[in-house]
């Protein structure tokens, strides 16, 4: 997981393929396209990944990956030639693109629904995830108002987080312990999503959120002897039908 040519080249399909899989419909599909690893370790020492991708520290901010601008502009992007940051690069002939402009197309027709999931995980061989483990927030516990714009400046490219400011409502889930043969699929985006203004609805299909609101944090029983955290994050964009 510390060489990025193998990570793009044997992890992101195998994370392709879970993802298909729980989402359910042989008619999605699904393009890995960025991933980060994370660890103190590693990152204290200015380590890389091959191919130069630094390595990152655990993100201990409240945020999410993508807002209402940043999203489908993404999501555009994609279906361009790869900018200069664009991992897919690597594997991408001049001139191609990862997502097909048509299909692009009908997703912001309305006609196709697109979500961007992480799939997270542990990396580590030898012990569970027991130091800044990822937490999420219920979406149904904030709102809109909590959120504040980020702008990510690349060199050809500009992106948008949303960072979250604290509210007494706000309730938090995390798994303990992750072991490297779980994890976590975590929603980034979703066009049929709910806004976080949307809240105590009745329904299961109501309640669909738009994004997940998460963050590591410091786990009051980590021990001075609990191994430093080492994780994987892929980013993917699925697209699949809007009936579904």
């Amino acid at each position: 997981f510390y060489d990025q040519k193998n990570v793009v080249d044997l992890y992101y399909p195998h994370c392709e393929r879970l993802l298909k899989k729980h989402l359910g419909n042989d008619d999605v599909m699904v393009y890995a396209f960025d991933h980060n690893v994370r660890t103190h370790s590693k990152a204290q020492n200015l380590e890389n990944n091959a191919n130069g991708a630094s390595i990152q520290n655990p993100l201990g901010i409240v945020h999410a990956d993508y807002t209402y601008v940043s999203a489908p502009t993404r999501l555009q992007q994609l279906a361009e030639p790869p900018k200069i940051n664009d991992i897919h690069r690597q594997f991408l002939k001049e001139g191609e693109t990862l997502l097909d402009p048509a299909q692009v197309q009908e997703v912001l027709d309305g006609k196709r629904r697109f979500v961007i999931v992480n799939v997270w995980r542990s990396i580590s061989r030898t012990s569970p995830i027991q130091e800044r483990p990822l937490a999420c927030m219920d979406a149904s516990s904030t709102t809109m108002d909590s959120l504040r714009t980020f702008s990510i400046y690349y060199p050809d490219r500009v992106g948008e987080n949303y960072f979250c400011t604290y509210e007494k409502e706000q309730k938090w889930f995390y798994f303990p312990e992750m072991v490297n043969t779980e994890a976590i699929l975590l929603k980034q985006w979703d066009s049929l999503g709910n806004s976080l203004e949307k809240k105590q609805q009745q329904s299961d299909e109501e309640c669909l959120s738009k994004f997940a609101v998460h963050s590591s944090f410091m786990d009051p029983t980590t021990t001075e002897d609990s191994p430093m955290r080492e994780s994987i994050e892929v980013r993917c964009i699925a697209l699949y039908p809007r009936e579904l």
